[in-house]
């Protein structure tokens, strides 16, 4: 007697993509809360455990082209106005900003996503319905009361200097 498992196709739904693209569309921030760093100042801290490829949260702000993000933060420097948040990615063929600079109402965690050589998640620019989204996933597992971060990927020294964290 022979055992068979039937394949699924690719009409058959997955629970959990259906869970994480979820996440995706309605910004979940499930599973998160704001801390607080001396170093650092806000952080997103995690209340529960998140297993590695696991949604943490979006980056939400104006969605603007590469061009309009430069301006916008050569204007910021030359003010030398602190918390420059730009995102600068590629999508649909096109140079993108997300520019999270004025801080929302509520709160939006991935603006406060933290920097670390070694971070625990990294951002993935995510396509549904033809709308953008760029989410932060977990990148291995993630203890309760961890902070979420990533690698900023800043280069510029003078920069660097004045936030000794990026080193």
């Amino acid at each position: 007697m022979s055992r068979f498992t039937r394949a699924k196709s690719p009409s058959d739904p997955d629970p959990l993509l259906e869970i994480f693209l979820s996440r995706v569309k309605h910004n979940s921030q499930e599973g998160l809360e704001i801390g607080y760093c001396d170093v650092k100042g806000r952080t997103v801290k995690t209340t529960r455990l998140f297993k590695k490829g696991e949604h943490l949260c979006n980056y939400v702000g104006d969605l603007i082209s590469r061009q309009e993000g430069l301006e916008r933060e050569k204007i910021m420097d030359e003010k030398k106005e602190p918390g420059n948040f730009m995102f600068f990615f590629r999508a649909k063929s096109q140079n993108l900003c997300l520019d999270a600079t004025q801080e929302p109402h509520s709160p939006m965690f991935g603006r406060l996503v933290n920097h670390a050589k070694r971070g625990n998640c990294f951002p993935k620019v995510i396509i549904l319905d033809g709308e953008v989204y760029l989410c932060f996933i977990a990148d291995r597992d993630i203890k309760k009361s961890e902070d979420i971060e990533y690698n900023y990927g800043e280069r510029r020294r003078e920069i660097i200097k004045d936030h000794p964290f990026l080193k």
